[in-house]
């Protein structure tokens, strides 16, 4: 990165979130620090402790002594990933606002995801190079779902795209106004329509981390993002239910017919099997849609925010001169 292409009154929030995986988060500490030190002059590293036990908590502050511009926010509870994320934008201070995994995503990459995103783009997303490293289950599992999202989704996204971003200020203010309930942040950014841009990178799968993909977990969360993000499934539905009532009502026509031009008709328990099958298999079908989709506008509804927190924990110093903070510059 060229030093010089960079505004020195900006202020960059690094944000990550993390359970109970401490040692990713102190090796992430200890490999961060010094690149924010060396390339910017302001920044934050904001933790969002999702579903994080008391001593993970604790652990994670003793790393963080004697390191300034740093942050802690605990979550009351374990929420779904994109909740979490959403937390941490909404709470991040920065002019620009990098979201990464500390487990995965390489820290070196920040400069040059913040140069290209200051060069005119609204968000640059890492791209993944290596993605063909995840294990095979999942890898299907991903490929298959990414499939039917493009399918059912009104804007496109792309399997090797990583959670790893980079948004300007500008971004993340319009993305937290958005209040769904089932959120999906790859696909908000491109909604929005917004200018992106794209980095490739090779992801680094740290000891451990696989162990906390829950495939159940994510499939539930794949099923509503693909549900909340598009109504051309229930579109679908409707125009199959039409569709087998139109066949079912000439059936009926072409059984009338037969009753009264055929007089050697055998009785009909075929036909009236048939009949009762076909209805039923579009009834249940029919039910089972319109099941996922009172679930998710169930979620919808319910009232209060989308998540709590219950503590917050900041460092003595934010800015190493508090003079030259850009948010205070106009009040001198």
């Amino acid at each position: 990165m060229n030093p010089s292409s960079i505004n020195k009154d900006i202020v960059v929030s690094i944000c990550t979130v993390i359970g109970d995986d401490i040692d990713n988060g102190r090796e992430f500490v200890a490999e961060v620090v010094p690149i924010l030190r060396h390339s910017f002059r302001h920044y934050e590293i904001l933790f969002i402790a999702n579903g994080s036990t008391p001593e993970t908590v604790v652990e994670l502050r003793q790393a963080l002594q004697g390191i300034g511009n740093t942050r802690v926010l605990v979550l009351s509870k374990r929420n779904d990933e994109e909740v979490a994320f959403t937390a941490a934008l909404e709470s991040s201070i920065g002019d620009y606002v990098v979201v990464m995994d500390p487990a995965a995503d390489p820290p070196a990459l920040i400069p040059s995801m913040l140069e290209l995103c200051m060069a005119g783009h609204d968000f640059v997303t890492g791209q993944i190079a290596n993605r063909r490293n995840q294990p095979l289950l999942y890898g299907a599992l991903s490929r298959i779902f990414y499939r039917l999202f493009n399918l059912f989704a009104d804007q496109r996204i792309e399997s090797d795209w990583s959670r790893f971003i980079c948004l300007s200020r500008a971004m993340v203010n319009n993305i937290i106004q958005v209040k769904d309930r089932v959120r999906y942040l790859k696909y908000l950014n491109t909604e929005l329509g917004y200018s992106q841009g794209i980095i490739t990178y090779e992801q680094r799968i740290r000891p451990g981390r696989e162990a906390n993909r829950h495939i159940w977990g994510r499939f539930k969360s794949a099923v509503e993002a693909i549900i909340a993000n598009s109504d051309r499934l229930i579109r679908m539905a409707t125009l199959s239910s039409f569709l087998i009532s139109i066949v079912n009502l000439l059936y009926i026509v072409y059984t009338l017919a037969t009753w009264l031009l055929k007089p050697d008709v055998a009785p009909g328990w075929a036909s009236i099997s048939m009949i009762v099958a076909t209805m039923f298999a579009a009834l249940f079908m029919v039910l089972a849609i319109f099941g996922e989709y009172l679930s998710v506008i169930y979620k919808e509804t319910k009232k209060g925010p989308l998540y709590h927190i219950a503590r917050e924990y900041s460092s003595s110093d934010l800015f190493r001169d508090i003079t030259e903070k850009n948010v205070t510059r106009g009040l001198q």
